[in-house]
């Protein structure tokens, strides 16, 4: 038999490779240390990298040195990081918001409109409160007179009247024995007038434009321009005209020419004449 072919029983040989298998197994150790507890770049402030899976070398490898296997690693580890772009810096924002607005410093433009508390554009902040309508202030007692009839403008009986009763000319009489004593309403530039007694005021049918030879009645006072019961005076030579503001027609006395002179005649309004009985003086 060749020396070849001979079978080495001699002893210690499995002891032998076991312990190279011992040695392999602690290089492999080594290797596996060295990605754990090697030299590798600080990345406190990056974001934490998972293991990269199949980064440890094959155990059928040749084993390479502790140092040269910790080198590997960290290339690896490097390129990964590369792939994956730069990890945000820890502490600083990975979105850029802008500069952030300062409290107190906003402002909504004038020409907004159907904001809650902003005015449509061209409307003042503010409008002007209206006016108070004018007070209505009260003068007299007085009398009035035509100057062409000589009579005065009078109410039935001597004492009170009821709503609706008509005025008439009567003999002049001072004081308060008669119907004859009116107050005077007056409110921008007009006036109702009022009977003393009755406190009912000169009045006609309707609101609207009264037509000539209405009569005069007398009704509960409300002062005002959309009523038929103001006046206003117009200047005349020897007195004025009564004239009525809706019609523009003046306080008259029924029938001139024909009896116009007579006690009892009616008061109406016609249309404005001094060559009629028109005028008035005051008592």
């Amino acid at each position: 038999m060749r020396p070849d072919d001979q079978t080495d029983d001699r002893p210690g040989r499995t002891t032998l490779a076991r312990r190279c298998a011992v040695i392999a197994g602690v290089a492999v150790l080594g290797l596996g240390a060295g990605v754990v507890t090697g030299s590798l770049p600080s990345v406190e402030a990056e974001a934490e990298v998972e293991p990269v899976a199949g980064d440890a070398a094959p155990v059928d490898a040749p084993s390479p040195s502790p140092s040269s296997s910790s080198d590997v690693a960290t290339e690896k580890l490097v390129e990964a990081n590369a792939d994956e772009g730069p990890a945000p810096v820890r502490g600083e924002a990975s979105v850029e918001l802008g500069e952030a607005p300062v409290k107190g410093t906003y402002a909504v433009p004038d020409s907004v409109e159907g904001v809650d508390g902003v005015e449509p554009s061209g409307t003042p902040e503010s409008a002007e409160p209206a006016p108070d309508p004018d007070p209505v202030t009260v003068q007299g007692p007085v009398q009035f007179k035509n100057a062409e009839t000589g009579f005065c403008a009078d109410l039935p009986g001597a004492g009170s009247v009821k709503a609706g009763a008509l005025v008439s000319q009567g003999q002049c009489r001072s004081g308060v024995a008669d119907n004859q004593m009116f107050e005077l309403l007056r409110i921008d530039g007009q006036f109702a007038i009022r009977s003393v007694k009755a406190k009912l005021c000169f009045n006609f049918l309707g609101t609207g434009d009264v037509k000539a030879r209405t009569r005069v009645a007398v009704d509960p006072c409300v002062a005002g321009d959309q009523e038929n019961m103001m006046f206003r005076k117009e200047p005349r030579p020897n007195g004025f005209y009564l004239v009525h503001v809706k019609s523009g027609h003046c306080l008259d006395v029924s029938n001139h020419g024909k009896g116009n002179t007579v006690a009892g005649q009616s008061l109406t309004l016609y249309p404005c004449d001094p060559a009629d009985d028109h005028v008035w003086t005051s008592l």
